[in-house]
């Protein structure tokens, strides 16, 4: 089964995704964690450059192509094999975040974005997704506050707007794998909202995926 989690900055998705780990380890199963870009050696490295600050003439569609390069290589490296292994994969971001900041927000074609992401993903999709509504400006102060403000967050309120929107319109298009949850609940809350989609889900290899609600 394949698991992610969205959202603007500073929403909580992150912490979200590590807390459903180690739940659905506690409970038995065997599963893989990883964040986008990242998670590669070669992720990492494109992380570092999609991040750094420094990288100021970095144009909109080179910025698209190096998410999708991190991601490709992260699904041919990690993502696929796992699958084969019965492995429950879960992401700290994944396509929907390319449509909603690269897509939506940046300008790029939304029509080239999902075509690219089919090659270098061999069309993979999750089979649910977590979008964590919050109100952009909330989670770009949280950020702020921890000091972490990176080359993305750096664009601004008006940007993460339009990121946010683009999730929004994502959702509305996905009903069925997309569920929305409010970001300005407390995160114990926001977990059990989890859990409850999750409730009784089938997963290969390993019938029901989570038999209780309760972290």
């Amino acid at each position: 089964m394949f698991i992610t989690f969205e959202g603007v900055e500073g929403c909580g998705k992150s912490t979200l995704a590590a807390m459903l780990d180690q739940h659905l380890q506690n409970i038995g199963k065997s599963t893989f964690l990883l964040r986008e870009p990242g998670s590669t050696d070669v992720g990492e490295k494109i992380r570092a450059i999609l991040k750094d600050k420094s990288h100021v003439n970095l144009t909109n569609e080179c910025e698209a192509l190096l998410f999708l390069a991190a991601r490709a290589q992260v699904v041919g490296e990690l993502i696929w094999p796992y699958f084969g292994l019965g492995v429950v994969v879960i992401a700290d971001r994944f396509f929907d975040s390319t449509i909603a900041y690269q897509g939506h927000a940046s300008g790029v074609d939304v029509d080239d974005l999902i075509a690219i992401n089919k090659f270098a993903t061999k069309d993979l999709t999750p089979d649910i997704t977590f979008l964590i509504d919050l109100d952009p400006a909330i989670g770009l102060a949280r950020k702020a506050n921890q000091g972490e403000i990176d080359r993305i967050e750096e664009k601004g309120i008006e940007y993460q707007q339009k990121v946010a929107e683009g999730y929004k319109m994502q959702a509305r298009e996905h009903p069925g794998r997309i569920k929305v949850i409010n970001g300005e609940q407390s995160i114990e809350d926001i977990f059990a909202e989890v859990l409850k989609h999750l409730e009784g889900r089938e997963c290969d290899g390993y019938g029901a995926l989570c038999e209780a609600v309760q972290p």
